[in-house]
């Protein structure tokens, strides 16, 4: 189950053809699926709905649960204002650029006479229709209409049953859970206790708590399934959540046909070990995830009747630019003034460069030279630009960097260079290190996305934040602490989509005494847990030693009170009884032992009794 490698995505399309036709087989919509079809043209969805008639309408259904949140984002016009949001960026992003274009641009910046007049002109030219063509496109009611026609398409494949069997004891199992790390559910904790704000009025829409929502939505799908003696269920949506996905392999399974018909192209969308585990024990063979993108394929083999719903899911990026060269001849060529711009007739090559079939920027190697020890050092030189934001991410208050944060997305960074990139993943370190709950969602949102980021990002930024969790500024070594986001980091170290940073890292604690160094790979960190049968045989068994090899990595008499676990618990001053996963998860973070490697020699879910003094053995 939790060893298989990466599916092929030739494999996986073929398996899926197949299976989508078979009579035991039941399809169910995620909320993020059918918000994607309401945001789809007519054409789009009608070209779904016959497919789907093609293959067996019956057995689609909508859960309970999808309907009720879908219900909540028409009340809410997610899809209208979504797309407002969309074109007010892009307006934004086009009139800041025009800005900046006004002042750089002359005859000197492109070569030639009149250039720089003739660039802002078509640039004008280009942009002013773009923007009245979005103000006259979010008058349409195309956005009604989409959620309307979707609206009227979950009524006809709405699952019938009583919500309250769903429901039962839903709070206690969701908190296990998202505690377990268990699928699904546990990336949506943070949303526990929604409440009303003093501005919603008495008509409008209680945000609640919806930490629970994909928990109720799979149960219901289990319920189900079973029902029907489904042998296969797939569960399309268009979300990407690790409590949903197994993201470890990342691209691996992609193919070369996948790549050629995809520019950016998301990895085999291969569900959680532990959710086919549960689907196996109902009785339920096979578990699969469908996203847009990968059904725009699936569609896309049946044929010139899914054209319309293939392009929109899978032709998603402008093309690639063509070589630096060709693509300013193809501009200047228009204002006949090719011979001037290349000092030769518009035929020539400038020597050295790459047309079309070239290396495009984000196709260059990546040198891991750039992770050197010395440029976590904040008196690294860096573009002004890029020290600024730093600056003022590192000063900000909770709110002003959760802005910051919100305006920086991985796309963006993708235009850093190294140095700039190794010093954002060490300000955010620092801020996350302090508790700053923006830095660490961003963390972990990058622990999450990994493996679609270049080559260059990923690393770069690993190798900031990490190393900025082992090194202080002055690159001596720091102590550790019980900030979780090391542990976050840590999840990523044995993988190879960073083993350059991890191995940079490892090198410069070389001389250092840690229990483990990242660059060491995949080892396993056997763990003793070591207790004595309580005294009246009734109580708990208590804790006598927590062992890494020889070395206890606990005290049961730990003087100093932040280190003890009463403290870092939050159990006050006496003995308690604790399971011994609580336990390990701190003594991970003050060691920076990677989870994923840890193997315990009993079941981290007994619970031992604690003594009042027992903590962290800092000493080590």
């Amino acid at each position: 189950m939790i060893g298989a490698g990466p599916e092929n995505a030739d494999d996986y399309l073929m398996r899926l053809k197949q299976l989508v036709k078979a009579a035991h087989t039941h399809l169910y919509f995620d909320t993020s699926f059918l918000m994607w079809l309401a945001k789809a043209g007519e054409p789009t969805r009608a070209e779904f709905s016959s497919w789907q008639s093609k293959i067996g309408s019956a057995r689609f259904h909508v859960p309970l649960w999808a309907a009720h949140e879908f219900f909540k984002h028409r009340l809410k016009k997610t899809v209208a204002k979504e797309f407002a949001a969309d074109a007010k960026a892009f307006d934004d992003a086009a009139s800041n650029l025009y800005e900046k274009l006004k002042l750089y641009c002359s005859d000197e910046l492109f070569g030639f006479k009149n250039s720089g007049v003739m660039f802002l002109d078509e640039y004008t030219r280009t942009i002013q229709p773009i923007r009245g063509m979005l103000q006259l496109a979010q008058k349409s009611d195309q956005f009604e209409q989409g959620v309307q026609a979707v609206s009227s398409f979950i009524d006809d494949f709405l699952l019938s049953g009583p919500l309250d069997e769903i429901i039962a004891n839903i709070d206690l199992d969701e908190r296990v859970r998202n505690r377990g790390v268990i699928p699904p559910s546990f990336k949506d904790a943070h949303k526990r206790g929604g409440r009303r704000t003093d501005s919603e009025s008495e008509d409008e829409q209680v945000a609640g708590d919806n930490s629970f929502g994909d928990l109720v939505f799979w149960r219901e799908v289990l319920r189900h399934a079973s029902s029907v003696n489904a042998s296969t269920i797939v569960v399309l949506t268009a979300d990407r959540k690790n409590d949903w996905f197994e993201n470890q392999h990342g691209d691996k399974g992609l193919t070369e046909a996948i790549r050629r018909r995809i520019q950016k192209p998301r990895p085999v969308p291969a569900p959680h070990p532990l959710l086919k585990r549960e689907a196996f024990d109902r009785g339920i063979g096979q578990f699969l995830l469908l996203d847009p993108m990968y059904c725009g394929v699936l569609l896309e083999t049946e044929g010139h009747d899914y054209r319309n719903f293939a392009s929109t899911a899978l032709d998603t990026q402008l093309p690639r630019l063509p070589g630096k060269a060709s693509a300013a001849r193809s501009w200047a060529g228009r204002f006949g003034v090719a011979a001037s711009l290349f000092g030769g007739g518009a035929a020539e090559t400038a020597e050295g460069d790459e047309d079309e079939g070239g290396v495009l920027p984000e196709e260059i190697p990546f040198d891991p030279a750039v992770l050197e020890l010395e440029s976590l050092k904040p008196s690294i030189a860096l573009p002004r630009i890029v020290g600024q934001t730093l600056n003022a991410l590192a000063s900000a208050d909770t709110a002003k960097r959760a802005l910051i944060l919100q305006n920086l997305d991985w796309e963006k960074l993708e235009g850093w260079d190294a140095a700039a990139i190794i010093a954002f993943g060490r300000t955010l370190l620092r801020a996350a290190d302090s508790g700053d709950p923006a830095s660490l969602d961003f963390i972990a949102n990058f622990r999450d996305c990994t493996p679609s980021l270049s080559e260059q990002l990923r690393e770069c930024f690993y190798f900031g934040a990490l190393g900025a969790a082992y090194f202080a500024d002055d690159l001596t070594i720091r102590a550790p602490t019980n900030s979780p986001v090391a542990l976050t980091l840590l999840d990523l170290v044995a993988l190879s989509e960073v083993r350059h940073a991890a191995a940079a890292i490892g090198d410069g604690l070389a001389e250092a005494r840690l229990l483990y160094k990242p660059g060491s790979g995949k080892v396993d960190l056997e763990i003793k847990v070591v207790t004595k049968p309580a005294a009246d045989n009734k109580s708990k068994a208590d804790l006598q030693a927590i062992k890494l090899a020889d070395t206890n990595l606990i005290t049961t008499l730990q003087d100093e009170k932040p280190h003890q676990f009463s403290q870092l618990l939050g159990k006050g001053d006496e003995a308690f009884d604790a399971d011994i996963g609580s336990l390990i998860d701190v003594i991970a973070r003050y060691h920076r032992l990677p989870r994923q490697l840890i193997k315990v020699n009993i079941n981290t879910d007994q619970e031992v009794r604690v003594p009042q003094y027992a903590g962290v053995e800092v000493d080590i």
